[in-house]
C-alpha cells in the first residue's frame, strides 16, 4: 500500500488536514470536550460536536483548546485531538507507518516544540514528519512560485 501523505495545520481556532490528491479533506474546530472526575478524565467530543457542547454541559466537563497561538499548550489532549480527527480521514485499513505529515508552523517554532510536533505524528503512525512555515504555505496557496529566486513589493500609499 502507497503511503498516505498529509499536511497539517494545527491552529488556535482549527485544524485543516490535506491530503494529498484529494485536497483539505477536514476543518474542525480545535477543541476538545472533556470530564473531569477527580483526577480521571474521559474525552466526550472533539472539533465540531465539542463546539457544538459549548455552553451547553454539566459542570464537570470543560471545552479545551489543546493549541495556543498556533503551539501545542497540552500535548495529552492535543494528541487525543489529533488521533480523533485523523480517524475521520484515513482509511480503515490503512498500514501503520505509512502516513507521512507536514506540518504548517508559526515560523519561530524553537526545537522542543518541533519534537512535540513529531510526538504527535509518531502517535498517531506517522513515519515521516516535516514542517512548513505558515508564510511559505500561505505563498504556495496564493500560487507564488517558491522555487524563483524573485519577488514583487506593491505598496499602495
Amino acid at each position: 500500500m502507497a503511503n498516505m501523505e498529509f499536511a497539517i495545520e494545527l491552529g488556535t481556532t482549527n485544524t485543516a488536514i490535506y491530503k494529498r490528491g484529494s485536497g483539505i479533506v477536514l476543518l474542525e474546530p480545535s477543541l476538545i470536550a472533556k470530564s473531569v472526575e477527580g483526577k480521571k478524565s474521559k474525552i466526550k467530543a472533539v472539533g465540531y460536536l465539542a463546539k457544538k457542547m459549548q455552553g451547553k454541559t454539566a459542570p464537570n466537563t470543560k471545552i479545551i483548546s489543546p493549541i495556543k497561538n498556533g503551539i501545542i499548550d497540552n500535548f495529552e489532549d492535543a494528541q487525543i485531538m489529533l488521533k480523533e480527527l485523523i480517524k475521520k480521514v484515513l482509511p480503515k485499513s490503512i498500514v501503520k507507518n505509512k502516513i507521512k505529515i507536514l506540518f504548517v508552523v508559526p515560523c519561530a517554532l524553537s526545537v522542543k516544540e518541533k519534537t512535540e510536533y513529531k510526538n504527535l505524528a509518531y502517535g498517531i503512525g506517522a513515519n515521516k514528519v516535516e514542517f512548513v512555515p505558515s508564510v511559505i504555505a500561505s505563498l504556495i496557496g496564493c500560487g507564488f512560485n517558491t522555487n524563483l529566486p524573485s519577488g514583487v513589493i506593491s505598496l499602495n500609499l
